[in-house]
């Protein structure tokens, strides 16, 4: 392949571009060919608005309404549970249990005592000594008490193949649990609420986990567990995250869906907001429901495919997503994970490809576009981020032959590929981008970050294949949040920090917390 072909389809997944330099590039600077009005008209409806310029604006919106749910009680968003801040000093050996929407987990995590010189990272503390995970079918999603007797079965099955835990021993135990719960305590919580196909039998509802889980064992399986703790996914990966590493003062989700935790003192909360005498409480802030002060600047006609409120702007959208739910549709409006989060962005990519195939711009030697024109399946995450990661045009081909079925397929064709996919990550980079930079505000507001002349790192905990894989993404965002002059102004950097397996670990992390 002619090398200058690459190297004119350089974009914003080269690592080594900034963004101030990408909102310079032109379609120009990628074909000279006068037919692409119509991409790069797509282009400008994704990037026209996306400027480091705007990120103070944007973010100082976002920390308006976060502060207007901390403060007026919305009971969807800014979600308090009780505090995990772990030490360092957690140890032990735990019983975890993780029921997620379509998955049972359960493991055994032995956590070692530290040792006298502890540097800052304490993964290797953390060993898991049995896990096994088993599909939840369809036909299986009633919580009742049979639900619970085979979660028993598979724990009795785990203890039976380890030798860290005694059966004979009170087992203590931590959960991290996929539904809400109306919380009571941290390691208590009742049953009213699932989503995610399941429905909760009357014998169930409102009944407490932890009495549940814990009668059902020692019935059934004359095994005796105490829960220590009852966490969901965005605190697991917070308990973990701020174990292992001391800076770590955010935590993410970024896959199919987007959501941050954070740490904040009470005192300037609503009453509501408050859990019995606890000076700090850990917000599940349900970040996917704020954004709506973004649909002005950034959302587009494409945004309104996906959901058709997208089309108003803040003014005439009549309710606040982060407050309330749509009193029209009786549905949530999640404006931020719409557009930011590994199912959305392919399909974003898929629509605005299928317009163009449409208008015979791009692929035009194809003729079966039959799986590309499935919504959601068409063109999958995994397929954008190789596309994106990948600059061997050759490999990008029989990539795309091998999934549609396709040939003789163009320079051309990859080109413009590529150059969609870079826009929709450049607007979900700025926009998650955005949202760091509004923590960082909320932190300050709050005064959790002393405006010293020391410079200070802020690891933020994720999980989730979007950012794990999708470096461009991942590196856009770091770039616009680190070169933000809000973010320089109060001396802070911030990086992001991998945490594994953090269902499991930060269970296990959170029951070892409140063990003590």
């Amino acid at each position: 392949m002619d090398p200058s072909v690459i190297k004119n389809a350089i974009s914003i997944n080269d690592h080594h571009l900034s963004f101030e330099e990408s909102d310079s590039l032109s379609v120009d600077s990628i074909t000279s060919d006068q037919s692409h009005q119509e991409l790069e008209e797509m282009i400008n409806l994704f990037n026209q608005n996306i400027h480091s310029s705007k990120l103070d604006s944007h973010s100082s919106h976002l920390v308006e309404c976060f502060n207007e749910a901390l403060l007026e009680n919305s009971k969807i968003t800014m979600l308090p549970n009780y505090n995990i801040q772990p030490t360092g000093d957690e140890q032990g050996d735990y019983l975890v249990i993780d029921v997620g929407g379509s998955t049972l987990r359960i493991a055994v995590i032995s956590i070692d005592p530290p040792p006298k010189n502890e540097s800052c990272d304490r993964s290797n503390r953390i060993h898991c000594i049995i896990e096994k995970k088993w599909e939840i079918d369809d036909s299986f999603k009633m919580i009742d008490s049979n639900f619970f007797k085979w979660i028993g079965s598979k724990i009795e099955e785990i203890l039976n193949n380890q030798k860290v835990i005694s059966l004979n021993s009170v087992i203590n135990t931590g959960i991290t649990w996929s539904f809400p719960l109306t919380t009571t305590a941290h390691n208590n919580g009742r049953i009213n609420f699932v989503a995610k196909g399941y429905t909760i039998s009357p014998e169930i509802h409102n009944h407490d986990l932890k009495e549940i889980l814990e009668s059902c064992m020692n019935l059934n399986f004359n095994i005796q567990i105490d829960i220590k703790v009852i966490v969901n996914d965005s605190l697991a990966v917070y308990a973990a995250g701020t174990f292992i590493d001391k800076y770590t003062k955010l935590a993410m989700v970024l896959g199919t869906g987007f959501n941050m935790c954070c740490s904040l003192p009470t005192n300037k909360m609503h009453l509501s907001k408050r859990i019995d005498d606890e000076k700090a409480v850990l917000l599940n802030t349900e970040l996917s429901l704020f954004g709506s002060s973004l649909l002005d600047d950034i959302s587009n006609k494409y945004d309104e495919i996906i959901d058709s409120r997208f089309k108003y702007n803040l003014s005439n959208l009549h309710f606040k997503p982060h407050m309330t739910v749509d009193p029209v549709l009786n549905t949530l409006f999640q404006p931020l994970e719409l557009m930011t989060s590994g199912r959305y962005l392919p399909e974003l990519t898929r629509l605005m490809l299928s317009e163009l195939i449409e208008l015979k711009k791009i692929f035009k030697n194809q003729s079966d576009f039959n799986l590309l024109s499935k919504e959601y399946i068409g063109f999958t995450g995994e397929l954008m981020c190789y596309i994106s990661e990948t600059n061997d045009f050759d490999l990008i081909k029989l990539k795309l032959e091998s999934t549609y079925n396709w040939s003789n397929i163009s320079n051309d064709d990859i080109i413009q590929l590529k150059k969609l996919i870079d826009c929709v990550i450049k607007r979900a980079a700025f926009i998650v981008a955005a949202s760091i930079i509004a923590f960082i505000k909320l932190f300050s507001h709050h005064q959790e970050i002393s405006n010293d002349e020391n410079s200070k790192l802020i690891k933020i905990g994720y999980v989730g294949s979007v950012l794990l894989y999708f470096h461009s993404y991942r590196n856009l965002i770091l770039e616009f949040v680190n070169e933000n002059e809000a973010v320089k102004n109060l001396n802070i950097k911030i990086d992001f920090k991998w945490v594994e397996n953090s269902s499991i670990v930060g269970a296990a992390i959170g029951a070892a917390y409140y063990n003590k």
